[in-house]
Parts: structure tokens; C-alpha cells; sequence
């Protein structure tokens, strides 16, 4: 009969003991799952603003690629030397 209470009181302990451990564990899981919900809310919003200023700052217009190629070319006609020059045939 002894053996059954000290074995009540020792169950008991250990109850009491496993409670008080799943409410800490439990506020500790509470705590780091509002800390990264936190964490991705502001990092999504950061995102956002970023998105936001890069968007401003390119244009959404659609490009006409013909008129593009034909702007690029003259300028690359620019950029070509003029070829060799004979030393008679200047201007001056």
C-alpha cells in the first residue's frame, strides 16, 4: 500500500512537472511563430516599396522594336571610323 502511494505521488510530480513544461514550450512556440510571421510581413512590405520605386523608374510602355533597331544602327554608324585617310586629300 505504501509502494501504491509513493507511486501516486511520484505520478503526480511528474503531471505536474510535464504541465508546467508544455505551457512554457508551448509560450515559446507562440512567441517564435509571431517573431517569423513578423519577419516575412515586413520583409513582403519592404519588397513591395522596392517593387514600387523600380517600377517607377522603368518604362511600361511597349517598345517598338523596328524603330529601336533602326536608332541602334545609326548610332553604331556613328561610332565607325571614318577609314584610312590619304595624306593629299584634306580639306585644308
Amino acid at each position: 500500500m505504501q509502494q501504491i502511494i509513493k507511486l501516486k505521488k511520484i505520478l503526480a510530480a511528474v503531471a505536474e512537472r510535464s504541465n508546467n513544461v508544455a505551457v512554457i514550450l508551448s509560450i515559446i512556440l507562440i512567441i517564435l511563430t509571431v517573431v517569423f510571421l513578423c519577419n516575412n510581413c515586413f520583409q513582403t512590405i519592404g519588397d513591395i516599396k522596392v517593387l514600387g520605386a523600380l517600377k517607377s523608374q522603368v518604362s511600361i510602355k511597349v517598345v517598338d522594336m523596328a524603330a529601336w533597331q533602326k536608332i541602334s544602327d545609326q548610332i553604331t554608324d556613328k561610332k565607325q571610323p571614318l577609314g584610312e585617310w590619304r595624306g593629299g586629300q584634306t580639306a585644308f
